[in-house]
């Protein structure tokens, strides 16, 4: 999938975009973690951990997700996973730099994947923390909650009408 916008695009991801996709992970889930006050040094080695955790986590629960680079500017600053069945896809990951959020380009790379689910009557789907703020975001794109489970919430963006 390649999707271009302006100074954006989004493109499959590589053997060498691991670091970046750690960096990323570090600096999405770094403020969690800092208030616990450890040296910079064990948070940026528990972080380089968690990352590993997930990404096999991903790749076993999803062994089929497209995996793509959000690019702004020729640089690397987000990553989308999505897992596409015949009925949903479901965004498994999207993450931005703290540098690019909050101007619109998570809007616009949502919009990308909606549309393309829209295309083939699909629901796009997407599980997100509680305290994640980026929620007002999904229900501005007609992202609706279907399961309140701590710390995890299921929301869903149902098929287009016919």
């Amino acid at each position: 999938m390649t999707m271009d916008a302006g100074s954006w695009t989004v493109r499959p991801a590589g053997p060498g975009d691991e670091p970046f996709l750690q960096a990323l992970y570090c600096d999405v889930r770094a403020a969690e973690f800092a208030q616990l006050g450890w040296p910079r040094e064990t948070l940026a080695a528990f972080l380089a951990d968690q990352w590993r955790i997930q990404a096999r986590a991903h790749s076993l629960s999803h062994p089929h997700a497209e995996r793509s680079i959000v690019e702004q500017d020729g640089l690397a600053v987000g990553y989308l996973l999505v897992s596409r069945t015949s009925s949903d896809h479901r965004i498994v990951d999207i993450s931005l730099m703290s540098q690019a959020r909050g101007r619109g380009l998570g809007s616009k790379v949502l919009a990308g994947i909606c549309e393309q689910a829209d295309a083939q009557a699909c629901t796009v789907s997407l599980s997100v923390l509680t305290t994640n703020r980026a929620q007002a975001l999904y229900r501005r794109l007609g992202f609706v909650p279907v399961d309140d489970s701590e710390p995890y919430r299921q929301m869903v963006r149902p098929r287009p009408a016919c």
